[in-house]
């Protein structure tokens, strides 16, 4: 399985270690995301802190552990398919556009708990639980 992390994992993952990191470190599948999920995360690290009270080294620490499991990938990868992604999403959240656009690229299906993506019908999109649901029964919905 090759999954596109979306950045609310991630967030969730720093936040809490709970279900989302424990996936993250223990799932059998390729994670990938998008090099702008790590201006994303700088840009939600203050209210990350605030929710965990965690310093800013732990933070860099918890996150560079995280990093260490998921492919980066270039942008340059994903922008042939971003004018087909941005149809589709840009009405819904054109953030999540180049997030569409990279699984379309690497033939990932996607994980996010991001309503917007479940809109779609292009793409197969993971939520935190139907990870955990497929984990518990083996099963491929």
């Amino acid at each position: 399985m090759k999954l596109l992390v979306d950045t609310n994992i991630l967030i969730s993952a720093l936040i809490k270690d709970g279900a989302t990191r424990k996936l993250l470190f223990h799932l059998d599948a390729e994670l990938l995301t998008i090099a702008l999920l790590e201006q994303e995360l700088k840009k939600y690290q203050a209210m990350i802190l605030e929710k965990t009270e965690i310093d800013i080294p732990t933070f860099n620490r918890i996150f560079e552990t995280l990093k260490a499991r998921i492919t980066f990938l270039e942008d340059d990868l994903f922008i042939p398919f971003m004018p087909f992604a941005s149809e589709m999403m840009d009405p819904l959240d054109p953030g999540d556009t180049p997030f569409l656009a990279a699984a379309l690229a690497t033939g990932s299906e996607i994980w996010s708990d991001d309503t917007h993506f479940q809109q779609q019908t292009r793409v197969k999109v993971w939520t935190t639980s139907h990870l955990l649901h497929f984990l518990e029964h083996k099963t491929y919905k």
